[in-house]
């Protein structure tokens, strides 16, 4: 897998295994390992979606660090919905 697909795909792994957990905060998702955060997903206790907002609000958080050269929120949140929807 090429580095930049994997940029672009982590934050979608990342929401799907946090979404049993959206209810707790974006705090909490934020900080779930990326495995923790598949296995939320999978099993369905949290949304991609919903992990995928968590990740991107710390994006903008942290947007004064320049970490990101570029940074694509709506192809995030597609991602995220699409991986949703393959789930359901």
């Amino acid at each position: 897998m090429h580095r930049r697909r994997l940029i672009q795909t982590l934050p979608v792994m990342a929401v799907a295994g946090l979404a049993g957990k959206a209810n707790s905060g974006s705090a909490s998702m934020i900080e779930l390992s990326a495995s923790a955060a598949v296995g939320l997903m999978t099993t369905g206790e949290i949304t991609a979606e919903a992990y995928a907002e968590a990740l991107l609000r710390r994006c903008e958080e942290g947007a004064h660090l320049n970490a990101f050269i570029t940074l694509e929120p709506d192809r995030v949140r597609e991602a995220a919905k699409a991986a949703d929807q393959r789930r359901a």
